[in-house]
């Protein structure tokens, strides 16, 4: 997956994570010291359909003895704000919540290559159907 329109997240799923927004490592690849970060970022453009907060809070601590897990979960979301401005993405929600799911924003143009990889696969299924008439 080239990385070549601007102002649009790039995300690679396939064959390892990472997040590049024009031109820039976001998260991923050599940047896996940040891994609650990267760990958001992966659960959330992940799950498109959004996350309970009680799952988020599951995958992101789920081997940590924290007192507080609600607290711990806002100040990632509040650190990855920060990182992803600082990334020079758009000031915008990065990161939605209603109703005590959360989801990633879809105000910023995204490309994730196992969404590519689907539709490819698609495509060919449905020339295959035409070929077998």
């Amino acid at each position: 997956m080239k990385a070549n329109k601007p102002d649009v997240l790039y995300v690679r799923m396939l064959g390892g994570f990472s997040v590049q927004y024009n031109g820039k490592l976001i998260a991923g690849g050599s940047k896996a010291t940040d891994s609650q970060f990267t760990d958001l970022l992966q659960i959330l453009i992940h799950s498109r359909d959004g996350v309970t907060r009680d799952k988020l809070e599951e995958l992101l601590f789920y081997e940590r003895d924290i007192s507080n897990v609600h607290h711990a979960l806002q100040s990632v979301i509040y650190n990855s704000k920060k990182k992803l401005e600082k990334a020079g993405l758009p000031k915008v929600q990065y990161i939605v919540q209603k109703k005590g799911v959360f989801f990633w924003t879809d105000e910023i143009p995204m490309e994730v290559d196992a969404d590519l990889f689907l539709n490819t696969i698609e495509n060919a299924k449905k020339k295959e159907d035409i070929h077998a008439r």
